[in-house]
């Protein structure tokens, strides 16, 4: 039988001791987050789990997310909370059936945020998983070299997810 441990570590960074399985998450996709107030105000439609980002050239669909990457020996994997760009179908399609405790679908996505620690995740393809009942969708990273790919295929290991959190909890300190 796996033994199965409760995630905890001294963070290298602060000395304090931080327990459960990491989670880190976006309040806003990456590009939302990069345009000024005047232009979020003109052009961008925020909420919890929606956002429309609507200017003269394009307009951006995106939902709000869970990346889960397994931990080895971990029962609760690192989770991300972050934002994938849809089309405008399957946008409108998840919007009418949010609340739906029998709806479930697959959608492909676009990353929209950028993670600390790992190159360039922006535009990593992903297959969204939607789940019933106003879950957050779950995804599901395209099988690539992409470092985050690859821990998300594979699993990390407890010093890799201790290394990637301390990174994560301490990116704004520098």
């Amino acid at each position: 039988m796996k033994q199965v441990k409760c995630f905890s570590f001294k963070c290298a960074s602060c000395g304090g001791t931080h327990e459960g399985s990491p989670c880190f998450g976006y309040d806003t996709p990456y590009f939302y987050s990069c345009l000024s107030g005047e232009q979020k105000e003109a052009w961008g439609k925020l909420s919890d789990d929606l956002c429309i980002v609507e200017n003269d050239e394009e307009i951006d669909y995106l939902i709000r997310v869970a990346l889960i990457v397994p931990v080895e020996g971990v029962e609760e994997g690192f989770t991300w909370g972050v934002w994938i760009s849809v089309s405008e179908s399957n946008f409108q399609k998840y919007v009418e059936n949010f609340s739906s405790d029998s709806y479930a679908d697959h959608y492909f996505g676009w990353f929209s945020n950028q993670l600390p620690y790992y190159p360039d995740t922006l535009w990593i393809k992903t297959n969204v998983c939607i789940r019933p009942g106003g879950q957050r969708p779950l995804i599901e990273l395209d099988d690539s070299d992409h470092p985050l790919s690859i821990d998300y295929r594979n699993g990390i290991s407890w010093d890799k997810a201790i290394e990637i959190a301390q990174v994560a909890m301490h990116a704004s300190d520098a």
